[in-house]
């Protein structure tokens, strides 16, 4: 995969992202906007969503236009990194005129006005989920950082006085180093390194997530947020297990196990199957259950409490006043943070010292 293809692809993917997005969000949340269940199908959002994926397509005409004229996407560095800065930015700005235009006309008609508003936590503990839900993965992951270490410490004596250590995107190696036993712990603790990252985040998944009940269907929504959550968790541990592997792979190259050559075939290989997975079960399920079958069984006359104001833009949570570290996202599918608590911050210092550990260990190598 030349660096051509790398581009076009990590373009076409954000488009596809960002225009499955409204579709994948909760029914009582549109464009970042909390409304209540019945204005769901109401014209005008209808309308908004048509003009956002019109100006998602416009744009994406624009892009291309550019490229042909720039060639950005055969350019090295700068040119890559700014194709996909403005692809980011340009699709955001189309998300944020739609979430202004709905929270304005929300605002203008009141469509909160003589509701009655509830908001509901799930508090029973026959709910919560096997730990198996998510420490399934662990077992092949840590069998292959031992696999590694083996393959690791018997490789050592048979190699080269300078080994290659970073390669390009056709898989020719570009920098070396010289040979010492940090040849063999660097790759081992960025892998282990790798596997404690994403057992912190899945681990925060697990314990710290709760489902945003719907008050107008407690129990329907309760239902479709189990399921929801079960095979999200499973689908952030199809992609941990992945991450792992291709680190691995890595690591296997520099030791000239794996010819460096074949890592620009076989590491797409495996994110694409790993990235079409996530993609079916999350395009199937919905955030909290919103695409699973919709059978309500004790609707009552209440909606949503309004939440608006903890949100910027839709995308942001600040509330000092939720204990919740984690939320459901506004726009997508998948959690947030609540970053008005001070464990957040924490949590996010040691989650970002757990990836750097295996470049302060050994110096940056």
């Amino acid at each position: 995969m030349n660096n051509t293809a790398g581009i076009w692809g990590t373009w076409i993917f954000i488009l596809l992202v960002y225009g499955i997005m409204p579709f994948m969000t909760q029914k009582t949340v549109v464009f970042g906007v909390r409304i209540p269940p019945d204005m769901h199908n109401h014209p005008f959002l209808t309308q908004i969503l048509r003009r956002y994926l019109a100006g998602e397509g416009i744009l994406a005409v624009l892009i291309i236009l550019l490229i042909h004229f720039t060639h950005l996407e055969i350019n090295q560095g700068m040119g890559s990194a700014i194709l996909l800065g403005l692809t980011l930015v340009l699709f955001t700005l189309d998300y944020m005129l739609a979430h202004f235009s709905v929270s304005t006309r929300k605002k203008r008609e009141g469509w909160y006005e003589n509701r009655r508003q509830a908001s509901l936590a799930d508090t029973n503990q026959a709910h919560k989920l096997s730990p198996w839900v998510w420490l399934w993965w662990e077992i092949p992951a840590w069998a292959l950082a031992l696999a590694l270490t083996v393959v690791g410490i018997t490789r050592y004596p048979y190699l080269p006085a300078r080994i290659p250590v970073h390669f390009n995107n056709q898989g020719v190696a570009n920098g070396w180093m010289t040979k010492s036993i940090s040849v063999i712990i660097f790759p081992l603790s960025m892998t282990v390194g790798s596997i404690l990252l994403l057992t912190g985040i899945l681990w925060l998944v697990m314990t710290r997530t709760h489902p945003d009940l719907d008050p107008s269907d407690p129990k329907g929504s309760l239902n479709r947020s189990i399921i929801f959550r079960r095979r999200m968790i499973i689908t952030l541990g199809v992609a941990a297990l992945a991450a792992t592997v291709t680190t691995a792979l890595t690591a296997l190259s520099t030791w000239d196990v794996v010819p460096s050559a074949d890592l620009p075939k076989i590491i797409p290989i495996v994110l694409f199957v790993a990235l079409a997975a996530i993609f079916a079960v999350t395009m199937k399920t919905g955030q909290e259950g919103r695409n699973l079958p919709y059978v309500s069984t004790d609707s009552t006359t209440y909606v949503h409490y309004d939440d608006d104001r903890f949100w910027k833009g839709g995308i942001l949570y600040y509330n000092p006043n939720d204990p919740k570290m984690l939320v459901d996202k506004r726009f997508g599918i998948g959690w947030t943070l609540n970053f008005a608590r001070p464990s957040v911050w924490i949590g996010l210092a040691i989650l970002i010292l757990i990836a750097l550990f295996p470049f302060l260990l050994h110096g940056g190598v």
